[in-house]
């Protein structure tokens, strides 16, 4: 009996065992999921590393070491996730490969986050959204951005890669000119500037003068009336990437270089290209066309000044003038003053433009303001051939002279 009894208060203490571990498993996996709910909460709430944690110093700095960051391939939405590696800058033989960043760090505030080196690390809304959009879907892309590629919180590393910074972006394969998310108005915009960008021979197909079908044509369309482009224009124009001081150096160092505003692209290379859309860009602004469409107070300048900046660099680095003022230029940068009669604005510009220029701009009132137009744009014409020459001269100068810097030095890269 005893045994029995024994065996009966053994079972008694089996069966309160087991409550306790049935209501041990149902407050934990209630306790567990609380836990799994929490990894949701808000990016505040997480307590993360601090971001020095990713960062080793700098060989030396004398040797030009830099940081590259390595993007991780992935889906719209996936997390970001990159590598941070240190590379030779200075290195001749086998130089790195990498694209350089351009765009406006915006609000201070880090509200979002990338895994690097497999560390989370807080980041700016705009770096994000930049990454987020040109990250590839099947191949990594290696990149330098200053706010990552940088230790931010070490002033004398800070000091030392900002005076690089020029040679940086000169090095670089190419330079990626984040302008911010695309609108509705976006697409048009681009389309615009892709049109102005493009390769259309505009000496066969006049696209600024008032009676050709170039650019006529493009207002034409009802769907796109000019109050359409005018927004449109303006909404990649007026964005405060245009406004910030360091994009111009960024962007005139640059060899080859993307405008991309979401998902949409303009890209180009420096040279004939860069030249070509500086003066399809003046033509298109001087044109009667344009004012007659309500267009004229489309402000290109900040474009244009990234080119123009680009262009002059690219003389400077071959030896040539800097300073040479074509009749177009002339034309563009007096458009804004004013003349009672129409046919003056053009006529007042004849003495300050060589005599060899003058042919088709004759001072006669007997002549409408078509006429007058279609004579001035035909010396434009003349013009905008030299200066293409010109620059198809000194494009095959700098291929030459970067082919005989290769052979000099053994370099073996993409620079």
């Amino acid at each position: 009996m005893l045994q029995i009894s024994q065996i009966s208060v053994w079972l008694s203490s089996l069966v309160l065992r087991l409550s306790n571990l049935k209501f041990f498993l149902l407050t934990g996996n209630e306790q567990l999921g609380s836990k799994i709910q929490s990894t949701s909460a808000p990016v505040e709430e997480h307590q993360e590393p601090p971001k020095s944690c990713i960062y080793r110093p700098l060989l030396r700095p004398q040797d030009n070491f830099i940081r590259l960051l390595s993007l991780h391939a992935g889906k719209p939405g996936e997390p970001l996730s990159a590598q941070l590696v240190v590379r030779r800058f200075r290195e001749t033989r086998l130089p790195p490969s990498f694209e350089a960043l351009s765009y406006v760090w915006g609000d201070a505030v880090t509200s979002h986050f990338m895994f690097i080196n497999e560390v989370r690390i807080p980041i700016q809304r705009n770096l994000f959204e930049a990454l987020q959009h040109i990250r590839s879907e099947n191949r990594s892309r290696t990149l330098w951005v200053d706010a990552i590629c940088i230790n931010q919180d070490d002033d004398a590393e800070r000091s030392q890669q900002v005076s690089i910074m020029g040679d940086i972006y000169t090095k670089a394969d190419h330079v990626i000119s984040w302008l911010g998310p695309a609108t509705p108005k976006s697409a048009l915009g681009m389309d615009v500037l892709k049109f102005l960008f493009g390769e259309l021979d505009i000496t066969s197909q006049a696209l600024w003068v008032n009676r050709a079908e170039g650019f006529k044509s493009l207002l034409r369309q009802p769907e796109q009336r000019s109050h359409m482009i005018r927004d449109a224009l303006n909404d990649i124009l007026s964005r405060e990437y245009f406004r910030r001081i360091w994009i111009v150096q960024e962007n005139a160092l640059a060899s080859s270089m993307t405008l991309q505003v979401g998902f949409l692209k303009l890209s180009w290379t420096k040279g004939i290209m860069t030249q070509r859309a500086i003066c399809r860009i003046k033509f298109a602004v001087i044109s009667p066309s344009w004012e007659a469409a309500g267009l004229g107070d489309i402000d290109f300048r900040p474009l244009l000044e990234i080119l123009e900046q680009n262009m002059m660099v690219t003389r400077r680095a071959m030896g040539k003038s800097c300073t040479n003022i074509t009749i177009l230029d002339q034309a563009f940068d007096l458009r804004y003053r004013k003349a009672t009669d129409r046919r003056d604005m053009l006529f007042a510009l004849r003495s300050m433009i060589p005599e060899d220029m003058r042919e088709d701009l004759v001072v006669d009132y007997t002549k409408s303001v078509e006429e007058v137009y279609d004579g001035f744009f035909r010396e434009i014409e003349k013009a905008y051939v030299r200066e293409m020459e010109s620059v198809e001269e000194l494009e095959r100068e700098r291929v030459e002279f970067v082919k005989s810097e290769r052979q000099s030095t053994g370099y073996r890269g993409g620079w």
